[in-house]
């Protein structure tokens, strides 16, 4: 699977791939937008755009505490519409990325499988959090790009699969999200990558083992 990344200011129907999106809060409610807000400022809101995704599994990147719940209203509103309209079927597949570790266990009291957990070569895995969130996807960041060395690379893929349940899924971010001279290292990462990971990227087209 890919994903295509921050589809913040989406305008037409994505098919054939998973979306990432930002979320945050203001006046208006719950916008579609990375950075820090500004005042007097107009941003995509997220219910006026939440029919672009329907069918593709949504990435909600949690950009402030809190906010899931208000997704999670949202998101059971309109499968409920969905639901009521065609008989069931067709509705929304959405996980959260980077939430906080206090709210991560208190919503998995209550639904499961909807948090991604992020790991790097930095960032140990939090098996214990994977086990109580009961996660689907692990987020895979690497902080060595700007000094690649393949061999170490491939050495850390190897060993995050050793030490994971064969049942979790990688989402694998791709390195011109850091940097876009960093795209020149696609070809020799899709030759260590297993073919059943999914990736996060802007340029599908350069992954198109993974389409």
């Amino acid at each position: 699977m890919i994903f295509l990344h921050r589809q913040n200011n989406i305008s037409n129907y994505i098919q054939n791939f998973g979306v990432e999106i930002d979320l945050r809060r203001n006046e208006q409610g719950l916008v579609l937008n990375h950075d820090l807000l500004k005042f007097n400022i107009k941003y995509p809101l997220f219910s006026e755009k939440i029919h672009f995704f329907q069918n593709v599994p949504i990435i909600c990147n949690i950009k402030e505490s809190n906010l899931e719940e208000l997704v999670i209203d949202i998101f059971d509103s309109v499968n409920g519409e969905i639901d009521r309209c065609s008989g069931g079927g067709g509705g929304y597949e959405y996980y959260f990325l980077d939430s906080q570790i206090p709210d991560i266990l208190r919503i998995s009291k209550k639904i499961k499988g909807k948090f991604i957990i992020r790991v790097s070569d930095v960032e140990t895995l939090n098996h214990k959090l994977i086990e109580l969130s009961e996660s689907k996807y692990l987020w895979v960041d690497y902080s060595q790009y700007a000094n690649f060395n393949i061999k170490e690379y491939a050495n850390f893929i190897t060993n995050l699969y050793n030490n994971i349940d064969k049942n979790l899924e990688l989402i694998i971010v791709s390195p011109e999200l850091y940097d876009p001279s960093f795209i020149t290292l696609i070809p020799q990462m899709q030759k260590v990558l297993p073919y059943n990971v999914s990736i996060c990227t802007k340029k599908p087209g350069l992954w198109s083992h993974y389409v």
